[in-house]
C-alpha cells in the first residue's frame, strides 16, 4: 500500500527524469493506477487464500462476476475519455471491488467488515499523508528530477513508518520482525557463529 502511493507521488519527476518529454502525458495515467494497484495488491491475499484452500470453482465464480462489471468500465472510461478514462475506471474498480472482494473471501474465516476495513483504512491513510508530505518535500527541491525522485521515496517511506510507528505500534514491530528475518540467512550465521 505505501510504496503504490509513494510510485503514484514520484511518478512525474522519474518519468521525466528517465523518458524526459516523451512520457508527459502518461504521467497521470501512471499517478491514477498506482492508486488503484494499492487497493488491488491487497485482494492478492484473499486471492491465494483461495488457490491455498483449493476452492477454484468459488475463484472462478468470483471471475465470472466481476470480469464484465471491470470490463464494463474499463469499455465505458475508454469510449468516453480515452486513455484518462481507461486509467480512473480500472482505479475506481479496484477502489471500489477489492475490498468486497476481500470481505468475501475473509467471510468465510470468521473476519468481520470493521477487521477487512481496518485492512485497507489505516493503511491508505498513513500512505496518502505519507505520499502527499513527500511529494511537497519533492516539489522544495531545487536540483532536479533526480534529487526529486530521491527525497520523495526516502521522506515517503520514512513518514510513513513514522506514522505506522505513532499510530499503530503493534502493526510497526511485526514489521520490524519481517525486515530482521529478510535478512540473509548467512549474515545471521556470522553474526552468532563468528564464522565466515
Amino acid at each position: 500500500m505505501p510504496y503504490c502511493f509513494l510510485q503514484a507521488a514520484v511518478a512525474r519527476p522519474l518519468l521525466s527524469l528517465v523518458f524526459g518529454a516523451k512520457w508527459q502525458a502518461a504521467i497521470p495515467l501512471v499517478e491514477i493506477l498506482s492508486i488503484g494497484l494499492a487497493f488491488d495488491a491487497v485482494s492478492w491475499v484473499a486471492g491465494a487464500l483461495l488457490q491455498a484452500r483449493g476452492e477454484f470453482r468459488r475463484s472462478l465464480i468470483y471471475s465470472c462476476v466481476f470480469s464484465p462489471i471491470f470490463f464494463g468500465m474499463v469499455t465505458l472510461g475508454a469510449l468516453y475519455f480515452s486513455g484518462l478514462g481507461v486509467a480512473v475506471a480500472v482505479s475506481v474498480f479496484y477502489v471500489a471491488f477489492a475490498p468486497i472482494y476481500s470481505y468475501r473471501v475473509f467471510l468465510k474465516m470468521g473476519v468481520s467488515l470493521g477487521e477487512v476495513a481496518a485492512i485497507y483504512l489505516s493503511p491508505v491513510a498513513f500512505a496518502a499523508v505519507a505520499a502527499l508530505l513527500a511529494a511537497f518535500l519533492g516539489g522544495l527541491v531545487p536540483w532536479g528530477d533526480l534529487a526529486r525522485t530521491v527525497v520523495i521515496g526516502t521522506a515517503g517511506s520514512i513518514i510513513y513508518l513514522v506514522l505506522v510507528w505513532l499510530f499503530a505500534p503493534s502493526i510497526f514491530h511485526q514489521l520490524i520482525a519481517r525486515i530482521r528475518a529478510m535478512r540473509p540467512f548467512s549474515i545471521r550465521r556470522v553474526a552468532v557463529t563468528g564464522e565466515a
